[in-house]
């Protein structure tokens, strides 16, 4: 079977130019529970550059689906088995204003936040 990746390296991801966040926007959890975004979210944050797309969009997907970890090994495969949307397809990268950084030796990645521009008026020449 053939295994497909979403990993990367020495990449960016940029936000999408019809984001409609002004800046990077941390996601809210719903009252139902943590969303793709929120997910998504925490395992960046709190790992930059010690985790691959792969593995977060796993873990995205074990969660959604309730499955225990002795179920991940042949979920991964399958899972895998199957090309996946990467992070350009991400909820950071669509809806909440986070670029998405690879390091260019290996497949980790962070999120960098969309800023506000900076508008003709407010710029100053050093």
């Amino acid at each position: 079977m053939k295994i497909h990746t979403t990993n990367y390296t020495g990449t960016f991801i940029e936000i999408a130019e019809d984001c409609p966040a002004t800046c990077g926007v941390i996601p809210a959890v719903k009252m139902d529970g943590k969303t793709v975004a929120n997910i998504q979210f925490e395992m960046v944050k709190t790992n930059p550059y010690t985790i691959t797309s792969d593995h977060i969009l796993f873990q995205v997907f074990a969660a959604k689906n309730d499955l225990r970890k002795s179920e991940y090994k042949e979920a991964r495969e399958k899972f895998f088995s199957n090309g996946q949307l990467c992070f350009r397809a991400s909820p950071l990268a669509k809806r909440f204003g986070w670029g998405v950084h690879y390091a260019r030796t290996v497949k980790w990645q962070s999120l960098l936040p969309k800023v506000q521009p900076i508008k003709n008026s407010q710029k100053t020449n050093h």
